[in-house]
């Protein structure tokens, strides 16, 4: 067997988490990333657009098309250079002014009834709820080819994710931390796979025990967290977090894996504290990060702890392969 066919058989979801991440960084600095082009129409009034989303009217500032903006929620009047937009509170009150595009924070089944009545007037409705940064980026992409900002949005989001990128690929190698994310105690609740939270504990250079999942939220008892073995439980509230807070969740949780707290907003810190965020993430995982999984030739594990035999799907005749974290 070939070294590169052995590689394989060693290299776990870690590896190529961060191997993905270091093709999407090559592309990033290089410019290798397509760049969306709408079609060319100099015709075509400026669309008229309504926010009630203050992240998405943060992006619309980005790709320069404050001048779009006809109304923005209260929230986003704030905003240097919206202070004298009209200000409305629900997405009702923006059927009046029969905008182009209303951008939503989130779409519930009273907002989705009128939401269908923007649409069969003609106007386009876009709910920006991103719940992970691959969400975040298609957004800002997809707004951008509606205002014909195309090129300015694939810019914006390179130039987000640029850092971010740069301290993904520098935890490539290296056998990365277990993590568990609590996000709430009444019930239960650890970050899915699919969130910003899991983004941040892989780009600081750790391994969510709910990678893989499609989740938001998981659900789940003491015992249950305890079985996934975190190095890491991480308690994220977007409040400061008292000592007797901290103290009962350390009673809960118990003796075993280390526990450290986190404050910040999961709905809004991507845009502006994003990689600080990651940063100060970075600095607690650091200490429990272990050596290479793989020696400089790529083929011998290192440091490789036991592995639930339940966790991996074996291949007849294959060779054990480093843990499958789930």
């Amino acid at each position: 067997m070939s070294h590169s066919l052995q590689m394989v058989w060693y290299a776990g979801p870690a590896f190529w988490s961060t191997l993905i991440h270091g093709l999407l960084l090559a592309a990033t600095l290089f410019g290798c990333s397509p760049e969306l082009e709408p079609a060319p129409n100099s015709s075509r009034a400026m669309p008229r657009v309504v926010s009630l989303s203050p992240a998405g009217t943060e992006v619309l500032l980005e790709l320069g098309a404050a001048e779009t903006l006809i109304a923005v929620d209260p929230d986003s009047r704030s905003l240097a250079g919206l202070e004298m937009l009209p200000a409305i509170v629900d997405l009702d009150a923006s059927v009046a002014l029969a905008p182009d595009l209303v951008i939503v924070p989130r779409l519930d089944r009273e907002n989705l009834r009128i939401a269908e009545q923007l649409r069969a007037q003609g106007s386009d409705v876009i709910e920006f709820a991103p719940h992970n940064f691959d969400d975040a980026y298609e957004l800002c992409r997809v707004l951008g080819l509606r205002l014909g900002r195309a090129a300015e949005a694939s810019a914006f989001v390179r130039r987000h994710s640029r850092e971010l990128a740069l301290m993904s690929a520098a935890a490539f190698g290296y056998q990365r931390p277990r993590v568990a994310a609590v996000l709430g105690f009444s019930p239960l609740e650890i970050a899915g796979g699919h969130s910003f939270t899991t983004d941040l504990i892989e780009i600081a250079g750790a391994e969510s025990v709910t990678h893989g999942s499609d989740e938001l939220r998981v659900p789940l008892t003491v015992a249950e967290l305890q079985a996934t073995e975190p190095d890491l439980v991480l308690i994220v509230s977007a409040i400061p977090i008292s000592e007797d807070d901290r103290r009962d969740a350390r009673a809960l949780i118990g003796d075993g894996p280390e526990i450290a707290f986190m404050v910040f907003d999961r709905k809004h810190f991507w845009l502006r504290r994003a990689v600080e965020t990651a940063r100060q993430l970075r600095e607690r995982v650091q200490p429990l990060v272990r050596g290479p999984l793989l020696d400089p030739s790529g083929v011998t594990p290192l440091d490789v702890r036991p592995v639930d035999a339940t966790r991996l799907a074996p291949t007849p005749g294959a060779r054990p392969r480093a843990p499958v974290y789930p």
